[in-house]
């Protein structure tokens, strides 16, 4: 049998066709082309001698832009594939932030309780701490991240039972200093809470849910897939690292292996309130709870959430985090609101596309202007305030000294010297000191100065210094 489509209802089709058509180009006309981001990509792909790249960007929560650049190995001379894997270095730190976050929805963790309610074998300075401290960095542990070391899974549980009050440099939750054993300790907690595996642990709370089923902290499944070599630059070029760096103990703050296509589906639920594709994956409320600020990163003027930075740039409120490890670099910069993010991944030791993220952010809101920096003149300081803030500051193998030398600070690391100029109250610049380029004195509850603290990370005041550089 026939249906006859009554002629009124053809009438309104044929009226609405031009309509859709039109609406149709517009969308197409308004697109953002990313293909200019391309070029910026290769360009420092040149600049970092990094073999290969790929990148993802997402707007309005969906993929709109996806790539690969370069070789997988310079030895092979295999181009990049987007389905490729490559090892995210500290962009890790969201994947595990989220899978806290899902333990607490499931009534395994709580992140304001002390962690010896899950590992009570921990040491008394240890437990003490919470997964809010530790996924912010606010847990005073001392900085430390091998790169190296024991390759079974067992090797986690046996690096923070070994850990004492030796492990801090800082009481807890006095100042933010970025820490990798915060994390790891983290990792752990995940472990004793579902009593299971850390890479399972992961896995089961967001890897699976979203469907990233070749993602992993194994190195030995992931080389079941194609992945794309790490390398080291160096003066003649790049070379592949060899032995693979590989430490198991240390997986939870910058180990996972991952491809654009699978972290997008994590973008993706960051940006839309844990879910995905439309139906809630992981826990409501997600991307507020990751990107509320959690510490201050008093020298930048940015705040840390759980796994993610947030900072403010051309108007617009930004949440990121990069990656630098043996091998390997990585990027992601988001724009929650927006629901645009973008990732980059590279095959070089420290390789992180800071100029190509912001390009892609440019590109998709190019109406948006940067602030002009306002100026910062340089202060006068007394000899009195030049020996209260002279001394030697240290956190774990980081160390700096602060020296007094006529009318200004010197600042000591690494065997070279540096004049600093005051520029705020307790606020320093330090021209070509790398890191240590501008630097914060925060006191302590006495008043005088506790810790210096430079980029994200906080050294402590230790000893009383000789007054000459």
């Amino acid at each position: 049998m026939k249906t006859k489509i009554p002629v009124l209802a053809l009438f309104l089709l044929a009226a609405l066709l031009p309509a859709l058509s039109t609406a149709r180009k517009q969308d197409a006309e308004q697109a953002p082309d990313f293909s200019a981001l391309g070029e910026v990509i290769k360009a420092e792909m040149t600049a970092s001698k990094a073999p290969g790249a790929e990148c993802v960007v997402l707007l309005g929560g969906k993929v709109a832009y996806r790539a690969a650049f370069g070789v997988r190995s310079v030895e092979t001379g295999s181009p990049v594939a987007p389905e490729d894997l490559f090892r995210l270095g500290s962009t890790t730190k969201m994947i595990v932030a989220a899978a806290c976050l899902e333990a607490e929805a499931r009534g395994l963790v709580r992140l304001d309780a002390p962690i010896g309610e899950k590992a009570p074998e921990l040491h008394p300075a240890l437990a003490r701490l919470t997964l809010d401290q530790l996924l912010s960095h606010t847990s005073g542990l001392a900085e430390d991240a091998p790169m190296v070391g024991p390759l079974d899974e067992t090797a986690l549980a046996a690096r923070v039972r070994a850990w004492d009050e030796k492990a801090f440099f800082a009481e807890p939750g006095r100042i933010m200093s970025y820490a990798n054993p915060g994390y790891v300790l983290a990792g752990y907690v995940l472990e004793r809470a579902t009593g299971k595996p850390f890479a399972d642990a992961v896995s089961s709370l967001v890897l699976a849910p979203l469907g990233m089923v070749k993602s992993t902290f194994r190195p030995l499944q992931a080389l079941t897939y194609p992945v794309a070599l790490g390398h080291q630059a160096g003066p003649n070029g790049s070379a592949v690292v060899r032995p693979f760096a590989e430490n198991a103990g240390n997986w939870p703050p910058g180990s996972l292996f991952t491809n654009i296509d699978e972290f997008a589906r994590f973008l993706a639920a960051l940006l839309d309130d844990g879910r995905f594709e439309g139906r809630p994956v992981l826990r409501s409320g997600l991307t507020a709870l990751m990107t509320a600020p959690r510490a201050d990163v008093r020298p930048l003027g940015r705040s840390y959430g759980y796994g993610l930075v947030m900072l403010r740039e051309r108007g617009l409120d930004v949440a990121m985090h990069s990656g630098a490890r043996t091998g390997y670099g990585s990027v992601v910069y988001a724009i929650p609101e927006k629901k645009f993010a973008v990732a980059i991944l590279t095959n070089s030791s420290g390789a992180i596309f800071f100029r190509s993220a912001r390009k892609a952010a440019e590109i998709a809101f190019p109406g948006q202007t940067e602030e002009p920096a306002k100026p910062e003149p340089v202060r006068t300081t007394s000899a009195a305030e030049l020996a209260a803030w002279a001394g030697a500051y240290v956190n774990g193998s980081l160390k700096v000294e602060l020296a007094a030398s006529g009318d200004r600070l010197w600042v000591k690391a690494a065997g070279k010297t540096f004049p600093a100029e005051r520029i705020g109250e307790r606020t320093f610049r330090a021209p070509g000191a790398g890191q240590l380029s501008r630097f914060v004195l925060v006191p302590g509850p006495d008043g005088a100065v506790a810790f210096l603290t430079a980029e994200y990370w906080a050294l402590a005041r230790v000893r009383s210094p000789a007054q000459r550089p």
